[in-house]
């Protein structure tokens, strides 16, 4: 009996050892990639594009603003440069009322003048973050929307700025 618990003990602690002793080293810390990136999102109901012009003005992640006029509903800019850099993202969008307004559709009993936009933004420092921002959600009955537009001739639909980086701020 008692060699019979002994070869249960011993053969549970070689089990353990086995079971423990398998595991690979602790390789630490995982290494964050040396990256810097931003990635842009608009999207735009069909009525804001329809009674609006909309520009993005954005900075890259080299430092250069740029300035596109967006006709589409979903619209997205994305760059990333090696190694990290202490940069300001700047996304700013703003909507201004067009020269000919289009005929107002007898179907349609509420238009809606919508926009969301993010900022996603990486540098090795700060990891992954995200910065969604709503800005604009409205609803107008179709018999007040040219008196809402004539009365909202330039909008801003975004205004975001952020530093990031090496000693971010």
């Amino acid at each position: 009996m008692k060699k019979n618990l002994i070869a249960t003990w011993a053969t549970i602690c070689l089990a353990l050892f086995l079971c423990l002793s398998s595991c690979g080293e602790d390789d630490g810390v995982m290494e964050r990639p040396d990256y810097t990136s931003i990635i842009y999102k608009l999207t735009l109901s069909s009525e804001m594009l329809s009674f609006y012009d909309v520009t993005a003005t954005y900075i890259t992640v080299n430092g250069e603003e740029k300035t596109e006029t967006i006709t589409d509903g979903s619209w997205q800019f994305k760059d990333k440069k090696d190694g990290s850099h202490k940069i300001t993202f700047k996304l700013k969008v703003i909507a201004s009322k067009k020269d000919n307004l289009p005929q107002l559709n007898p179907k349609i009993e509420n238009y809606h003048f919508d926009c969301t936009y993010s900022a996603e933004y990486y540098t090795k420092e700060t990891s992954a973050k995200r910065e969604a921002k709503e800005s604009m959600k409205n609803t107008v009955k179709r018999e007040s929307v040219i008196s809402y537009v004539e009365s909202h001739p330039t909008l801003t639909l975004a205004d975001y700025k952020k530093t990031v980086g090496e000693k971010e701020e």
